[in-house]
């Protein structure tokens, strides 16, 4: 009974995705404050729907304050890559055996929300648009892969687009093919290249030869 959930000042959700909305609801409709794990919603319906339940909503992408990003961001505002040329950004790998059950949330689309997209992809997507701010991100193009209605690969193409400039990104993320986890940020000048999974991954940088 959600008329029983104990009073607070904040409130962390630390709950499978698909079973948030009657808390949100109670806990927005009393004006506490609420943390949410990621990701926040599992379609942009539900996200909008808990924005409107709620004014002290909040979803913490712990990636986004990764040192390494603040250092790419460093470097592409200071002209380091000069004019961007595109990006790629790849994460995965083939996955053995999870021991979770057919009762486990992360394997009822229900519950969880999807799959790796939703459980990996999230972080990755929060990064970019960190890194690329004052760019706006379009989808262009995406094959999915599904096992059992959740998602496996996802492979797309995105579209950064300001007003000097449009970068092509591919993105592909997968449960079933080996890849190597990384970011590359590809330029006239050179790439940067990091792990944007790892909190200490080293950013490299690899100047082009003059020609």
């Amino acid at each position: 009974d959600e008329q029983s959930l104990p009073d607070a000042d904040i409130v962390l959700l630390a709950i499978p995705l698909g079973a948030r909305e009657k808390y949100i609801k109670e806990y927005g409709r009393r004006k506490i404050a609420i943390m949410t794990e990621k990701p926040f919603a599992p379609n942009i319906e539900i996200h909008r729907r808990y924005l409107q339940w709620s004014e002290k909503i909040a979803c913490n992408y712990m990636r986004t304050y990764f040192s390494s990003v603040r250092q790419v961001q460093g470097l592409l505002m200071s002209g380091w890559l000069g004019d961007i040329k595109k990006i790629e950004i790849t994460e995965g790998g083939i996955v053995g055996r999870t021991d979770k059950d057919s009762e486990h949330y992360q394997t009822k689309k229900e519950l969880s929300g999807g799959g790796i997209l939703m459980e990996w992809g999230c972080h990755t997507l929060s990064q970019l648009t960190e890194i690329m701010k004052g760019y706006s991100l379009t989808v262009k193009d995406a094959s999915i892969t599904y096992a059992n209605d959740l998602d496996v690969e996802v492979n797309t193409i995105i579209k950064a687009q300001n007003k000097k400039q449009s970068i092509p990104i591919n993105y592909k993320i997968s449960l079933i093919t080996p890849l190597a986890t990384k970011s590359r940020y590809i330029g006239e000048k050179g790439e940067i290249v990091f792990n944007h999974v790892s909190p200490e991954s080293p950013v490299q940088l690899m100047p082009y030869e003059p020609a």
